[in-house]
């Protein structure tokens, strides 16, 4: 597993949801101690034995590196990339930009892709990606959605994925793909296409696909998602937590 780096990009501002504190700090409900959402998916990479974690932070936003610190409470190594505050085409800081941050340090290696402000179950979802992926370019952790206008959703025909479509107003796809796994081919395809117009990352998902990467689908099994990204999903949080029951909550 020492070939395997996490990357978990929290440098978003979180403007929808205008908190006084970094959104991935958001404290997880029914918690003796105080447990922000962010710890769900180190909980994921230590599942996966995943050690070396990336984390992409922006300047304005030191509470992510105070809370984590280096790493070794957890029992892991902790690396941080700052992400500029505009890309190289005028917009904001997007996903495409921040995962890019980390190639200086996770070109040789193959990485797994957890947002820290989502709360995945089970436990060893990560880990079923890990050993479902095998060999391929870019795999991606799949999850039933109701809500396809919120997601990446992804079309499959025998394991392949063969294509991605963001956010769709309709659609009869009902998987999102809520973690991803990619090989230093990946990565490499990824910087290019930053160096060239830096598109969105389900466009470069796409350009994968046309340029003959070999793209896997796995579909978690018993797999649960949830986003913290609007209050509406907040409040949502407290039962949709007790309604899971596993070792690691």
């Amino acid at each position: 597993m020492n070939d395997l780096v996490g990357l978990m990009p929290a440098a978003g501002q979180g403007t929808r949801l205008g908190l006084p504190f970094p959104k991935e700090l958001w404290p997880l409900p029914r918690q003796a101690q105080y447990i922000p959402v962010a710890n769900r998916s180190v909980e994921l990479f230590l599942a996966a034995g995943i050690k070396q974690i990336i984390i992409v932070i922006s300047a304005n936003k030191p509470g992510i590196m105070q809370h984590f610190g280096d790493g070794s409470r957890f029992g892991a190594e902790f690396i941080y990339a700052c992400q500029e505050p505009h890309s190289k085409n005028g917009k904001g800081p997007d996903l495409s930009q921040a995962l890019d941050c980390a190639y200086p340090i996770s070109k040789n290696k193959r990485v797994a892709f957890l947002m820290p402000d989502t709360y995945i179950y089970p436990a060893r979802s990560l880990s079923q990606l890990i050993s479902g992926a095998g060999k391929a370019d870019l795999a991606l952790g799949l999850f039933p959605t109701d809500r396809p206008n919120k997601f990446g959703m992804v079309r499959v025909e025998n394991r392949k994925v063969v294509e991605i479509i963001d956010k769709p107003a309709q659609t009869d796809l009902r998987l999102m793909w809520g973690m991803v796994v990619w090989s230093p081919r990946f990565s490499d395809h990824l910087r290019a296409c930053m160096v060239t117009d830096s598109p969105d990352f389900a466009t470069v998902m796409n350009r994968a696909i046309q340029n003959n990467l070999d793209v896997q689908a796995v579909e978690v099994l018993k797999g649960k998602y949830m986003d913290f990204g609007t209050y509406d999903e907040l409040y949502m949080a407290d039962g949709f937590i007790d309604s899971l029951s596993e070792e690691m909550l």
